[in-house]
Order: structure tokens, then C-alpha cells, then sequence
């Protein structure tokens, strides 16, 4: 079985790094690298949930001979749950289950404001404010001017994203999602509306914490624990 992560806004396969420790060895471990970062870092960011979905789909064609579940973190579970709908769409191979985490279903109105037209200094200054990004990323002026295209390119993504229902019932794939307790741009009732899109098995479960909780080495324990039974059962 695989694994695959879909990264959250501003990152690569560096979001991940370290949690293959939590998984079994029956379960190999990929992440996506979104154009823009990593050994992609010449490549332009892309801005436009489409075009990414067509690219991912690609890109992940050989690795679906197996079964695999994908696991994604805010803006990464936006996408892994587009490019299910598009799998589904053209009859492609499914995941066997989606792990969904600090995302808000698509029926929620978002609970910050468009930010990715602000001037660069404002848009740093609101991302750190309202915590949207680790800490960690601020702590470097190179730093955040080498990631300033990726994450308003990734930002502008998110907030221009639109989507049409999943159809009647859902998708035929199990859905579960996580998210911190005290994440006040993702509440319970935000992760729990997931429940539409989905016709096959449903849960959701908080952890201590707030939007990155998963960074959290107890709640990211946790959160693995209940992923590694969540496999076993597939």
C-alpha cells in the first residue's frame, strides 16, 4: 500500500519529512512536489487548481498499481480530494481512502480574508499574524523572500478555488478527517460537512492543538496511530 502527502501552502516533501518513523512496513511513504520547490524550484508556481489536478494526475498515473489512500494538510487536502473527483470522473483508479486534515469543506465560507494581491510586506505581516504559516518560516529574511512566490502563488490557489459538488451521495471513497481543536480557521462543523462528499464511511477526529497541530510530536503520534488502524482496516 502507499501513502501519498499532498503538502500544505509554502511547502514541498519537507512537510513530511521525518513521519515515515509512524508507519508500518507495508506502507510505503511518497509526497508530491508541487512545481515551485524542491528539485522543482525553476519551474513556475502554479496558480490554477485545474491545471494542477491534470498535472498531478500524470504524475501519480504509475504509482496507482497498488492500493493507495492520500493524506493532505489544508491546501494539500483540497487537492487530493480534487484530484479524486477527477479520477472518478474519467474512471481512473481510486484511492482507497482520503485522510483529510485542517481543511475546510468546500460548502464553508472561508474564515480568513483573500490575501495573495497584498503587497509583499502586508501579506507576510497578515500570514504571521493570523498564524497560517509555522513560525519557523519567519525566522530568516532570505528565507521568506525565497518562499514569497511560492506561498502567494500556493495562497493564491487556495482562495481562488472553486468546485462543483461531488455528485449524488459522494464520491465511493471512505473519508476521514482531523484537525486541532482550537484551529479557529477550520472548526469541528467545517471538517464534519465532509460528510456530504463522501457515499462510503466517514469519521472525523480533533487533536490538541491549533491549525498545525499535526507538528505537534503527541498530536502527530496520535494522529498517526489512527491512521496506521484506519489502513489495517482497508
Amino acid at each position: 500500500m502507499r501513502l501519498v502527502f499532498f503538502p500544505y501552502a509554502g511547502t514541498g516533501v519537507e512537510a513530511f519529512r521525518g513521519w515515515d518513523r509512524f508507519m508500518p512496513d507495508n506502507v510505503e511513504l511518497c509526497s508530491v512536489n508541487y512545481p515551485g520547490r524542491g528539485k522543482r524550484l525553476n519551474e513556475p508556481v502554479v496558480t490554477w487548481v485545474p491545471d494542477l489536478i491534470a498535472r498531478m494526475d500524470r504524475a501519480l498515473a504509475p504509482f496507482m498499481d497498488v492500493p493507495v489512500v492520500f493524506f493532505g494538510h489544508c491546501m494539500g487536502g483540497m487537492l487530493c480530494f480534487e484530484l479524486t473527483r477527477a479520477l472518478h470522473g474519467r474512471g481512473g483508479p481510486m484511492p482507497a481512502s482520503l485522510f483529510l486534515s485542517g481543511v475546510r469543506a468546500p460548502q464553508c465560507p472561508s474564515l480568513y480574508p483573500d490575501m495573495h494581491a497584498l503587497a509583499d510586506d502586508e501579506f507576510v505581516s497578515v500570514v504571521k499574524a493570523l498564524g497560517l504559516r509555522p513560525d519557523s518560516l519567519f525566522e530568516e529574511d532570505a528565507v521568506v523572500k525565497s518562499t514569497m512566490a511560492v506561498l502567494k502563488g500556493d495562497f493564491q490557489l487556495v482562495e481562488t478555488w472553486e468546485t462543483d459538488a461531488a455528485g449524488p451521495g459522494g464520491l465511493p471513497v471512505p473519508i476521514h478527517v482531523f484537525g486541532g481543536r482550537d484551529d479557529r480557521f477550520v472548526p469541528e462543523p467545517h471538517l464534519r460537512a465532509w460528510d456530504e462528499h463522501t457515499s462510503q464511511d466517514f469519521s472525523a477526529r480533533l487533536f490538541p492543538g491549533g491549525h498545525f497541530y499535526l507538528h505537534d510530536d503527541r498530536a502527530g503520534e496520535a494522529l498517526f496511530s489512527h491512521i496506521c488502524t484506519a489502513l489495517a482496516s482497508l
